[in-house]
């Protein structure tokens, strides 16, 4: 590839707000984020007792819970990819 060369468009990952790849760093930071994300689901389905699988709680303080773990989930990639 020489510097005349168009850049591929895809495959890389894009921050959706900018359209700007995203950087290496906020890749990793991404990558644990959703790990840290997903075992906090996975706790709660299992104070639940509820499929891990589903998207959906049993009680009303775990549904509850689960809303505001995604939304925070959320405000943190967006934090994170507006750096």
């Amino acid at each position: 590839m020489g510097p005349r060369d168009q850049k591929p468009q895809y495959g890389v990952p894009v921050n959706p707000w900018t359209g700007f790849p995203i950087t290496e760093g906020q890749q990793i930071l991404l990558d644990q984020l959703k790990e840290v994300s997903a075992e906090l689901a996975r706790i709660l389905h299992a104070i639940d007792g509820s499929d891990a699988q589903g998207s959906s709680f049993s009680t009303r303080r775990t549904a509850h819970a689960g809303t505001q773990l995604e939304t925070a989930y959320l405000f943190a990639m967006r934090e994170l990819l507006d750096r």
